[in-house]
C-alpha cells in the first residue's frame, strides 16, 4: 500500500490520504478506524485536507457520492 498521508486539524479526523495503488481516499478517524472511499480524485483529497472543516468537507463532497469501506 502506497499512501500519501496528510495530518489535518479536525475534531473527528486524524489524517487523510490517497492510496496510489487502489486509487482511493483514506480517512483515519480519531476513533482509529480507517475509511476508504473509492474513486475520489487525488486533487479532491488535497482540497479536503486543506479545508477549514475537514469533517464537513468529507460529509458534503464525499459521503454518499463514492463507494465506502472500512479498511
Amino acid at each position: 500500500m502506497a499512501v500519501n498521508w496528510k495530518d489535518v486539524y479536525s475534531d473527528s479526523v486524524s489524517r487523510v490520504g490517497f492510496d496510489t495503488e487502489t486509487r482511493e481516499m483514506l480517512v483515519e478517524w480519531k476513533t482509529g478506524k480507517v475509511s476508504g472511499y473509492v474513486g475520489v480524485e487525488e486533487q479532491l483529497v488535497d482540497q479536503i485536507s486543506r479545508s477549514v472543516s475537514v469533517g464537513g468537507a468529507i460529509h458534503s463532497l464525499v459521503k454518499g457520492k463514492y463507494g465506502h469501506r472500512y479498511r
